[in-house]
């Protein structure tokens, strides 16, 4: 599995990247944990995530979607191209909705 859409840049400034890393890595194993922290960080760079006083709660736009619809587009905005066939392409896209759950979790 590869995406080219994540931000892969952790020492952006503009970004609480401490903050993703606390809120998704306790919900996730290596490798994937610092995966997570990239998708954690491209919600926020797409508008899908927006911090609040309380953490990370879902911007206006993402709490318009479905789960699906918003899992959907996070998958478009990434673009990942699956090599292992329908199995892997089933997992990331769980893998999208745990990320999110994770980066909203604590409010």
């Amino acid at each position: 599995m590869r995406f080219d859409g994540v931000c892969v840049d952790t020492s952006n400034a503009a970004y609480p990247v401490e903050e993703v890393r606390r809120a998704v890595e306790p919900a996730f194993d290596p490798p994937w944990d610092s995966t997570a922290v990239h998708l954690g960080l491209t919600l926020l760079h797409k508008g899908y995530v927006v911090q609040g006083s309380d953490g990370f709660v879902l911007s206006d736009e993402a709490n318009e979607l479905t789960r699906d619809e918003l899992v959907g587009r996070v998958c478009e905005d990434v673009g990942p191209r699956v090599d292992g066939g329908r199995s892997d392409a089933a997992a990331f896209v769980a893998f999208v909705g745990d990320v999110i759950d994770a980066v909203t979790e604590d409010v």
